[in-house]
């Protein structure tokens, strides 16, 4: 469920969500680790000991092992729909990833918790069979997007929230190969000539994040996680939607045409692979807002 907001408050949002240096070394420690090699998920847990936890993301969601939850209601989005005309979010090609940083009351309410969301992630993989992080009995899509959220009882500029349980809101939403250009992709991929090169950034226009979301969010599935990326914090609360969107094969590309190094490289490398793999899910259990054959009803 989308619902809007009131007063424009673009300039305490610009500032709030504004991505600081410190906060961006912190949280990416680029030296450490790679999506393949000798510093390849297989061994992050070497320097970021959380990524061998049993709380791990992303996953392998069997339908036939999901909990039904008829309890479970729509998502609460806010703000989702705003186009304000005065904000610009920043687009910057991390060498590992595309990401966004935005600004704006953009938020997903649950209970008495409030989510801001404060960054887009894009994954994809070098050839049409394989991308996305989370995966459904084992198929794979081309692309993933996520929405991350932050909880902000525990402060904006804080980094307690990435050692909080409820820390962060993710969602997680999958593309498939389609005929036509994706216009809220357009947003995203009509700059990314603007960022090739690993450490580049740009300024685009703000667009309604509800642009990157399939029609249909009344489907999905939740789980407890972590980040995907070290140091992997267990602090996710995920939310897989069930519909993908299309991107056309031309929009992918211009994903695949980045690199995940700087312009002065000698050997320029492709920024494809990006996902980690799917985490065993232990003792867990997802839990659906539909019900599909042979899902099992939540009793409570």
């Amino acid at each position: 469920m989308f619902k809007g907001f009131g007063e424009n408050t673009r300039h305490i949002y610009s500032r709030i969500f504004g991505r600081s240096e410190r906060r961006r070394r912190s949280m990416s420690l680029g030296s450490d680790w790679s999506y393949s090699g000798e510093l390849g998920p297989e061994n992050w847990h070497k320097n970021f000991p959380v990524a061998a936890g049993e709380n791990q993301s992303p996953i392998n969601i069997d339908t036939h092992d999901v909990l039904y939850d008829p309890y479970l209601g729509d998502i609460n989005f806010y703000g989702y729909h705003s186009n304000d005309e005065f904000l610009n979010y920043r687009l910057r090609n991390t060498g590992f990833a595309v990401k966004v940083d935005l600004h704006g009351d953009m938020h997903i309410l649950e209970d008495d918790k409030r989510y801001e969301a404060y960054s887009l992630v894009f994954h994809w993989g070098g050839d049409d069979d394989k991308g996305s992080e989370h995966t459904i009995d084992r198929k794979k899509f081309p692309l993933e997007v996520q929405i991350m959220h932050r909880n902000v009882k525990y402060g904006i500029e804080d980094e307690e929230v990435f050692y909080k349980l409820d820390g962060i809101k993710a969602l997680a939403c999958f593309a498939e190969i389609g005929e036509e250009d994706h216009p809220g992709l357009g947003n995203i991929t009509d700059n990314l000539e603007r960022i090739k090169y690993k450490g580049q950034e740009t300024d685009i226009k703000a667009f309604p994040l509800a642009s990157l979301l399939p029609l249909e969010i009344k489907k999905y599935y939740i789980y407890s996680g972590s980040l995907t990326q070290p140091p992997c914090n267990e602090c996710v609360n995920w939310i897989v939607l069930q519909d993908p969107i299309k991107i056309s094969r031309q929009q992918l590309e211009k994903f695949r045409s980045l690199k995940k190094v700087d312009a002065t490289a000698i050997e320029q490398e492709d920024l494809v692979d990006n996902f980690r793999p799917v985490q065993t899910i232990h003792k867990r259990r997802v839990t659906a807002t539909l019900q599909l054959q042979d899902t099992f009803e939540l009793q409570i």
